[in-house]
């Protein structure tokens, strides 16, 4: 994941909550009618037997005001406002835990010098704090010969690992295996933690993604190489040494 697609990404987490934070706060009483209207004005009236909880997307809740303010480029008050609710609805969604992401180079010092023979050329890191998420990230590029080349991610979602856990109750115990015209996805364990791999044979390329308990995301994409040869680099990467590193923030 690139800087600007990780900032992107904690911004639309942010949204996201707050949408779903204002799901909560709807009034079960319906707004008055207009004396002699049976529905709103342009707006159709439900399906005899459709029950509220029965909403399509386009009848989601609508964005809160300071969500609305912030994507129009609202004031900073309304930014620090909405940045306040989303880290309170985290700290509850965390049990009432206060949970901060580790520090950059704690997640840089996980990068391996060399991964499946592929020498690394070059290892960012950063943390951010952003609209309430607290996430931080690290990422090592390696390149072997005639062209091949591996990326690795170890992301730290920080305080999103409370509805993080929460999403992934269900997935970890789901199964699935696509095949494509070229390639396949499918899901799959390692070295006991759940994960997702992806490959396409015309391109050789390919991604697995470990999803380790209960905060950090390793990612690996490899280009002009062999699913077998991106299972080598993961081997190399100490999961359970990255799942340790959560104990020190």
């Amino acid at each position: 994941m690139r800087q600007g697609t990780f900032i992107a990404w904690i911004a639309a987490c942010a949204i996201a909550l707050s949408i779903c934070g204002c799901g909560k706060k709807e009034n079960s009483e319906k707004p008055s009618q207009p004396q002699g209207s049976g529905t709103t004005q342009g707006a159709p009236a439900a399906p005899q037997g459709q029950t509220p909880a029965a909403q399509t997307p386009a009848q989601a809740p609508a964005v809160p005001p300071t969500a609305a303010a912030a994507a129009n480029g609202g004031a900073p008050t309304d930014l620090a406002k909405l940045a306040e609710q989303q880290r309170q609805a985290l700290t509850q969604a965390n049990g009432g835990k206060e949970i901060t992401s580790v520090a950059g180079a704690t997640l840089k010092a996980l990068l391996p010098e060399t991964l499946a023979g592929m020498k690394r050329t070059s290892a960012t890191a950063e943390k951010n704090q952003m609209m309430g998420v607290d996430m931080s990230h690290a990422e090592g590029e390696y390149e072997g010969q005639e062209g091949t080349s591996i990326s690795l991610q170890i992301t730290d979602v920080g305080n999103l690992s409370g509805p993080m856990k929460m999403g992934m109750t269900g997935w970890t115990l789901a199964q699935y295996d696509r095949q494509t015209d070229t390639g396949y996805e499918k899901t799959s364990t390692y070295s006991g933690f759940k994960g997702v791999e992806e490959y396409d044979n015309e391109s050789k390329s390919g991604t697995i993604r470990v999803f380790v308990p209960e905060r950090f995301i390793v990612e690996l994409n490899g280009n002009g190489v062999t699913m077998d040869t991106l299972k080598q680099a993961l081997s190399q990467v100490d999961l359970k040494k990255v799942a340790s590193a959560a104990s020190g923030s």
